[in-house]
């Protein structure tokens, strides 16, 4: 794929991605395929595999297990509260 600015970016985060054979890794993996024959250009941020093998797509970069939110919030403004409740306005300790 080509990088061309005129191509609309968006990162996906994804705690699980393949050759993990996650549910949530499944998602994300659909997702990067299809995105590009759409316009986008795409990048996944997740987990490093458990075993600490490489995953084979370039543009993925891992991030230490358990790391993902420190590295997030490193980026973006928020505070102490799990990112889910931050940016989607839903609590999340129990039903509301």
């Amino acid at each position: 794929m080509t990088r061309d600015s005129k191509r609309k970016r968006v990162a996906l985060v994804s705690y699980h991605f393949p050759p993990e054979q996650k549910v949530g890794g499944r998602r994300s993996f659909q997702l990067r395929t299809h995105l590009p024959s759409l316009g986008w250009d795409v990048r996944v941020l997740c987990s490093r595999l458990p075993d600490g093998g490489p995953r084979e797509d370039p543009e993925v970069l891992e991030v230490a297990r358990g790391k993902l939110g420190e590295w997030l919030r490193s980026l973006v403004r928020a505070d102490e509260r799990p990112l889910f409740e931050q940016w989607s306005g839903t609590p999340s300790t129990g039903a509301a």
